[in-house]
């Protein structure tokens, strides 16, 4: 008897010192991890001390890089710049990778994850220089395990004198069917609290092991019973988190249920709004009224919202069908329609706009000719006065429906040709060419400082941006100014500025030149021959390049574009 006691309580020994010394283990290993990171981090912040923005970073990385720490640098828009193990080209763009987005907003940044490049678990520690550059400093978990072994002899012999001195105490003990029995309890108590998996219980008797192995049977039900619910719930989570629209979900006091992750992002908040009022969330009498009517089955139309710079149409879905505790709850969808918000805007801006610049010219020309066939006694230098105003009213309409064609087929993407490799430089000397009599007319003398650069792009885009902005120089310049055209290339852009010496264009219109028919001056514009539209079909073929455009006018420097365009070519377009 006293030998079964003796092994019905040396197994729940043995594993009580197993998940001591597994849990010493663990604990020694985060805090070892713990000061590994502190370690790297501290060696990241004294490494931003010896970059050197003008050395080659890959080099760099190479002598910052020790035997087991690999260094990797990184570029403000998350391109790797050198790396001490791999090849930098190679890699992936790292601005979204969390230790960047986490030194993004605290000007450094430790995490635990696995590499997608070395496919191992690493500690990364991230400094920020002052040019926005990214030291990263990584070192395998590996690196932690070997130290945490060195301490395994100790934990070995902790853990075998502990088990001595259970022994000991267990040779006391006589009461082998209530430890049996008391073992029992404990497993089911076990279940009771929700461990699916506890531990089964050996017992050296038959009647006490039957109970034993049926609790265990139980337990491994519910164990796949709830690991299928689990399963489930992780699937509706990650649709629901995946979707583009916002979905709230509120009950009848019109609490927060449910956010998933657009709605967190669209709205701006956390989880914390979780229980709150959806008043709190958003408050609009319109979606708190519209809510109280869909959860009364009365009609209620989707609402605009605008938060942080966008519009969202809201809709309103009350669930009436049996769906257990949802039933009588609300789902709030939120579909961002900006763009479609915009475009309508515009498109009525724009006829609105189109028709009264082209009734202008139509006006001139039908009272003109009015004038004409009038059979008023006109002399031949007046009927050609006349004439000549309808031709060149004629001229300005056309241009203006070619420029409004024009920006049409910009926007829609129909007038671009395929991409080809042009010669900027030439399509800017053959638009100097072209108004250099016109300027010449003007009393404009035209300077230019033009390198070589080619890009690969549409060349009707790229004449499309020279021409115009080298017309307005010139149209817009005062009698004997200057204009001052220089195309260079920077690295991996290509930077073209047109400088004129005309009146500076003031600073409240500076921010609205680039819209369509929008003019500082109408009277001046209109006798330049200016339809209003160069500048925007500018700024549309600038953004579809993905390049940049900036404006300085003031009355030192006359007024100056300058665009930025990235340079592609057809290998990495």
């Amino acid at each position: 008897m006293k030998k079964a006691i003796f092994r019905a309580q040396l197994f729940p020994v043995l594993l009580a010192l197993l998940v001591s010394t597994v849990a010493a283990a663990v604990i020694f290993h985060m805090v070892l991890t713990e000061e590994k990171e502190s370690e790297l981090l501290a060696m990241a912040e004294t490494f931003v001390h010896y970059y050197d923005a003008a050395a080659d970073p890959d080099d760099q990385a190479a002598v910052l890089g020790e035997e087991d720490i690999r260094v990797t640098i990184i570029a403000a828009d998350g391109t790797v710049l050198g790396d001490s193990e791999a090849d930098r080209t190679e890699m992936d763009n790292h601005y979204d990778r969390p230790e960047i987005a986490a030194a993004r907003e605290a000007g450094q940044a430790v995490t635990l994850r696995e590499s997608a490049t070395l496919g191992r678990t690493l500690v990364y520690a991230v400094a920020v220089t002052e040019d926005g550059t990214y030291l990263r400093l990584s070192q395998s978990v590996s690196a932690v395990t070997e130290d945490l072994l060195r301490m395994l002899p100790a934990l070995v012999l902790g853990a075998a004198l502990s088990l001595l001195v259970a022994l000991v105490l267990a040779a006391g003990l006589t009461d082998g069917i209530l430890l049996s029995v008391r073992s029992l309890s404990v497993s089911l108590g076990a279940l009771k609290e929700g461990k699916t998996t506890p531990e089964p219980v050996t017992c050296p008797y038959p009647e006490l092991q039957e109970m034993s192995s049926q609790i265990t049977q139980l337990s491994g039900e519910i164990g796949a019973y709830l690991r299928q619910l689990e399963e489930q719930q992780q699937k509706t989570d990650y649709i629901l988190d995946h979707l583009a629209e916002g979905f709230v979900l509120v009950n009848q006091e019109q609490e927060i249920q449910m956010m998933n992750r657009s709605a967190r992002r669209q709205l701006g908040c956390g989880e914390e709004q979780i229980g709150q009022s959806l008043g709190r969330l958003l408050p609009n009498p319109r979606i708190i009224q519209n809510a109280k009517d869909a959860m009364l089955g009365q009609k209620a139309p989707p609402v605009d919202l605008r938060c942080r710079g966008r519009i969202y149409e809201v809709r309103f879905r009350p669930i009436q069908e049996e769906t257990g505790d949802l039933k009588g709850k609300l789902i709030l969808t939120l579909l961002d329609v900006t763009e479609s918000r915009n475009s309508s805007r515009m498109r009525q801006e724009f006829f609105s706009n189109a028709s009264h610049e082209l009734k202008t010219p139509i006006t001139a020309i039908q009272g003109n000719t009015e004038l004409l066939c009038s059979g008023l006694p006109l002399t031949d230098e007046q009927r050609r006065e006349l004439l000549d105003r309808i031709g060149a009213e004629t001229q300005r309409m056309s241009m203006m429906i070619s420029d409004i064609i024009m920006l049409s087929r910009l926007e829609s993407g129909t007038l671009e040709r395929e991409p080809e490799q042009v010669p900027f430089h030439k399509l800017v000397r053959e638009c100097v060419h072209e108004w250099e009599t016109p300027a010449a007319g003007r009393g404009v003398t035209i300077e230019t400082r033009v390198e070589p650069v080619w890009l690969y792009a549409s060349p009707q885009n790229l004449r499309e941006l020279a021409d115009n902005l080298i017309s307005n120089a010139v149209k817009y310049n005062r009698p004997g100014g200057k204009v001052e055209i220089s195309l260079t290339r920077r690295q991996a852009e290509c930077i073209l500025t047109v400088r004129n010496d005309g009146e500076p264009i003031p600073p409240e219109h500076q921010s609205r030149v680039f819209e369509r028919f929008y003019r500082v001056d109408r009277g001046r514009s209109r006798s330049a021959g200016g339809t209003g539209l160069g500048l925007s079909i500018v700024k549309h073929v600038v953004d579809a390049m993905d390049g940049r455009i900036s404006l300085e006018s003031n009355r030192t420097l006359g007024t100056r574009f300058t665009i930025r365009l990235p340079i592609r070519r057809r290998e990495n377009v």
